[in-house]
C-alpha cells in the first residue's frame, strides 16, 4: 500500500517546531517504514544482492554432505549472549506449545585456562549424533537418520509416547508433550535446509553464534575420544554428537551451571507398579511348586501370581501417551531393550496362562513341569530385559551392579512373602526356610541400598553424589519410611515368626503389607533419585 504524503497542516507544524496533536502524531508515525518493511524493501530492490542474502548463505553449507559427512551445528560460545532469540525463533517456526522447547540456553560459570572468572552462555539443541541413542532405544522405530544429511528426525505418527528415548538420550533432547501424547524434537529445520535456507535458530541469532557445517565422521569420533565437546556435558563417547562448540578463549576449567536446588526426577508411577507386580508374580510362579502339596494351594498361588502379573502389564499401559497403537512396540527388537522386554513378557504371559490352566484341568505332571519351566525361564528373561532397559541408558544410578541385583531380589523377596501369605491364609504351616529367605533377601536389598551413601560429601559433584543428596534431602522421608518398613516387615517379623508358630499368620500378613509398601517406595526412589549429568539450561526430567 502506498504511503500518503504529509498534509499541509502537518508540514507547517513540523517546519515551525510546533507540537503535533495526538492524532497527527499517530498519522505521522504510520507514514514511516518499520524495520521489517525496510528489510523487505532491500530484498525486493531490483538488481540488488543485499548483504542479508550473503549472510544467510554463509551460515549453511553450499554443498550436500559427502559419503562420510553429515550436517552438524557449530556454536561459537564467544558470540552467544544468551538472548534466546534462537529459542523464540525455533518455538515460533515449529509451532511449539507454550511450555515446549527444542532449543535451550544455559549458563556456565567458573574460570578459564588463565584463571579468570567467566560467565559462559550456551545454546544447545539436538546434536544429530552419529550413533543416536534415541533411535536405538525406540521400540516403535519412530526415529530415523537421513542417510545423506545425517539429520535425526522423529516420526510423530509412529510414536506411542513411551518416553524411553527421553531416558536413552544423555542430552535430554527428546521431550514428552503430554497434550499430544508423543515425544518431539529438533530436526534441524530440514525443509528449510532443503530449500537453501538456514534453520530458524541459525537465521534468528543476531551474533551469528550458530551455523550449520559439514562434519566428517572421523573428526567427530576424534573429538569424542579427546572429550573436546563441552565442559560439564554428558560423555560424548556415548552417542558421538556432531555439534561443535568453539571458543577463542583458553580452555574453560572449573566451570559449572549456577547452583540450583536439587529436584527429584520423574516418578513414572505406572512403571513403578508394573515392575513391582510383575517381579512379584514371577517370583511367586517360580516358588509355586514349593507352596504346599495341596491342590488348592497350588491353584491359589498360581492364580494369584497370574492376576498380579496381568495387573502389572495392564497398569504399564497408563504410562503410554498413545496406548491405542502399543501393538507397534515390538518393531525395534533388533536394538531396543524395551521391545525385547515386551516380547519376553508376551512369551511369559502365554506360558503362565498355560501353567495356571494346567492346575484347573486334568494334565500330566510332565506337561505341568514343562509349563512351569517355560514360565520360570521366560520370567527370568523378562526381569533381565526390564533391568537392561535402565542399564542401557548408562546412568550411573541405574548401572548393572545396582539395577539387576535389585530386580532379582525384589522377585525373590516378594515371591517368598507371597508364598508365606498364601500358606498362612489357608492355616497351613509356613516352613522356616521361607521365613529365613524373606529375611535374607531383605537384608541383601538393604545392604545394596546403602552403597549410594558412600558418595555423600564428595568434593567433586557426581551423579551418584547428587542421588545421595536427594535421598538425604528432598526424598529423605520416603527413604527412611521404606527402610523402616523393610526392617520391620522383612527382617524382624519373619525372624519372630520362626519362634512363635501361634502368631505366624498375623505376623506374616503384617510383614507382607510392610514389605510390599517398602518395595513400591524403593522402586519409586529408583526413578526419583536418579540425577544424571545434563546439558546447561536443560531441566527436563
Amino acid at each position: 500500500m502506498a504511503l500518503s504524503a504529509p498534509s499541509e497542516r502537518q508540514t507547517a507544524r513540523l517546519s515551525t517546531g510546533a507540537p503535533l496533536s495526538l492524532v497527527e502524531s499517530l498519522l505521522a508515525e504510520q507514514q514511516e517504514l518499520t524495520v521489517v518493511e525496510r528489510f523487505a524493501r532491500q530484498h525486493e530492490a531490483a538488481g540488488h544482492v543485499p548483504a542479508q542474502a550473503r549472510y544467510y548463505r554463509d551460515l549453511i553449507p553450499l554443498t550436500t554432505p559427502a559419503a562420510d559427512e553429515q550436517y552438524g551445528f557449530t556454536v561459537d560460545l564467544d558470540a552467544c549472549s544468551g538472548c534466546k532469540a534462537c529459542v523464540t525463533a525455533c518455538h515460533s517456526l515449529n509451532g511449539l506449545d507454550d511450555d515446549e522447547t527444542f532449543r535451550d540456553v544455559g549458563l556456565l560459570s567458573g574460570r578459564d585456562g588463565r584463571g579468570e572468572h567467566v560467565l559462559q552462555h550456551v545454546t544447545t539443541a539436538c546434536h544429530h549424533c552419529l550413533e543416536p541413542a534415541c533411535l536405538y532405544g525406540c521400540p516403535t522405530q519412530a526415529y530415523d537418520k537421513d542417510p545423506v544429511t545425517g539429520i535425526v528426525r522423529h516420526l510423530d505418527d509412529q510414536c506411542i509416547g513411551c518416553q524411553y528415548c527421553t531416558l536413552m538420550c544423555p542430552y535430554d533432547v527428546p521431550k514428552f508433550n503430554p497434550a499430544r501424547g508423543i515425544v518431539r524434537k529438533c530436526d534441524m529445520c530440514r525443509q528449510r535446509l532443503d530449500g537453501g535456507e538456514a534453520p530458524a535458530c541459525v537465521q534468528a541469532c543476531p551474533n551469528q553464534a550458530i551455523r550449520i557445517e559439514l562434519v566428517g565422521r572421523e573428526k567427530v569420533i576424534q573429538r569424542a575420544l579427546a572429550e573436546s565437546f563441552l565442559p560439564t556435558a554428558p560423555d560424548p563417547q556415548i552417542t558421538l554428537p556432531t555439534t561443535r562448540f568453539i571458543s577463542g578463549r583458553e580452555q574453560l576449567r572449573d566451570v559449572a551451571p549456577p547452583a540450583a536446588a536439587l529436584r527429584p526426577g520423574h516418578l513414572h508411577l505406572p512403571l513403578v507398579v508394573m515392575l513391582v507386580l510383575t517381579q512379584m508374580s514371577i517370583g511367586l510362579f517360580i516358588l509355586s511348586p514349593l507352596v504346599g502339596r495341596h491342590a488348592m494351594d497350588q491353584r491359589v498361588s498360581t492364580g494369584l501370581a497370574g492376576l498380579l502379573g496381568l495387573a502389572g502389564l495392564v497398569i504399564a499401559n497408563l504410562h503410554l501417551g498413545r496406548p491405542q497403537i502399543a501393538y507397534r512396540a515390538w518393531l525395534g527388537w533388533r536394538t531396543s531393550w524395551m521391545s525385547r522386554e515386551i516380547i519376553a513378557f508376551s512369551v511369559w504371559t502365554l506360558a503362565a496362562l498355560g501353567y495356571v490352566a494346567s492346575h484347573f484341568v486334568d494334565s500330566s505332571p510332565q506337561v505341568r513341569w514343562l509349563l512351569w519351566l517355560a514360565t520360570a525361564a521366560s520370567g527370568i528373561a523378562a526381569i533381565c530385559c526390564s533391568a537392561m532397559i535402565y542399564i542401557a541408558t548408562r546412568r550411573e544410578f541405574w548401572s548393572l551392579q545396582r539395577t539387576l541385583p535389585r530386580f532379582v531380589l525384589t522377585a525373590v523377596l516378594l515371591g517368598t512373602v507371597g508364598a508365606a501369605t498364601i500358606l498362612a491364609a489357608r492355616g497351613a504351616e509356613v516352613p522356616v526356610w521361607i521365613l529365613v529367605l524373606v529375611a535374607a533377601a531383605t537384608a541383601g536389598r538393604m545392604i545394596a541400598d546403602l552403597a549410594v551413601f558412600r558418595h555423600l560429601n564428595q568434593q567433586d559433584e557426581t551423579p551418584l553424589s547428587r542421588s545421595a543428596e536427594l535421598l538425604t534431602g528432598p526424598l529423605v522421608r520416603w527413604e527412611r519410611g521404606q527402610a523402616l518398613a523393610a526392617l520391620i516387615g522383612g527382617l524382624l517379623l519373619p525372624l519372630v515368626a520362626t519362634g512363635q508358630p501361634e502368631l505366624t499368620p498375623i505376623l506374616v500378613f503384617t510383614a507382607a503389607a510392610l514389605v510390599l509398601f517398602a518395595e513400591l517406595v524403593q522402586r519409586g526412589l529408583f526413578f526419583a533419585a536418579c540425577s544424571p549429568t545434563r546439558m546447561p539450561g536443560v531441566h527436563h526430567a
